[in-house]
């Protein structure tokens, strides 16, 4: 990993640490069982992040650092309703990464 690529990864955590303060005493952003306006909001970083980890071979919710939002993040995506309407992880990788290969190639060919 790059110097700048290293810096951008902690960036990105350190724009979350905000939300991991706003679940103390919570099981979701809404409240102990309540899924509320917020976790639909940011919804896509329980889905999203754990597959772009893997993609990237990066943590970006770290379990140690940020355990309360990783937590969400399990629970959230085992919300039966919700978990219905996610498409099957054996798809969304290899969509994820080919949209990554695209946008590698195509940053490249500006100056």
């Amino acid at each position: 990993m790059t110097e700048e690529q290293t810096k951008t990864l902690k960036e990105s955590q350190e724009s979350l640490k905000p939300l991991e303060e706003l679940l103390k005493g919570k099981r979701f952003f809404g409240g102990e069982s309540t899924i509320g306006y917020l976790d639909i909001v940011i919804g896509w970083i329980a889905f999203l992040c754990p597959a772009y980890e893997e993609l990237l071979g990066v943590t970006y919710v770290n379990p140690n650092s940020m355990h309360l939002l990783h937590a969400w993040c399990q629970e959230y995506t085992n919300v039966p309703l919700l978990k219905e309407g996610l498409p099957p992880r054996e798809k969304l990788l290899p969509y994820l990464k080919v949209i990554r290969e695209k946008l590698m190639s195509s940053s490249s060919t500006f100056p």
